[in-house]
């Protein structure tokens, strides 16, 4: 093998000529490491829209939560009770004459 040497100040930096099978094994070893970067960039990429999706989810269900809240303190109230009952069930409260058009 043939070494090639620099002087440096006081460092003497010496390149060496290395074999093939070195240079395919790293050839090898950076491709590799441009493979793996490609997939964790992608596997980041593909998190983030999973977290973003899931806070929207979020979003929409602590809506729906405020809403189903609020529906159940209306329905502790028994004039809603009853409306209800009167509107969505066809229901009267006892003494009512009821009168319907043929």
């Amino acid at each position: 093998m043939t070494d090639t040497s620099v002087q440096k100040g006081r460092y003497r930096v010496v390149f060496s000529q290395s074999s093939p099978l070195l240079k395919v094994l790293v050839i090898l070893l950076l491709a590799f490491s441009l493979v793996a970067l490609a997939a964790l960039s992608w596997v980041k990429i593909s998190v983030q829209k999973q977290t973003e999706d899931l806070r929207s989810q979020a979003v929409a269900v602590a809506g729906e939560n405020k809403k189903l809240e609020d529906r159940l303190a209306d329905l502790e109230n028994p004039d809603t009770v009853r409306e209800i009952a009167k509107e969505e069930l066809g229901l009267a409260e006892p003494g009512t004459v009821i009168i319907q058009p043929n």
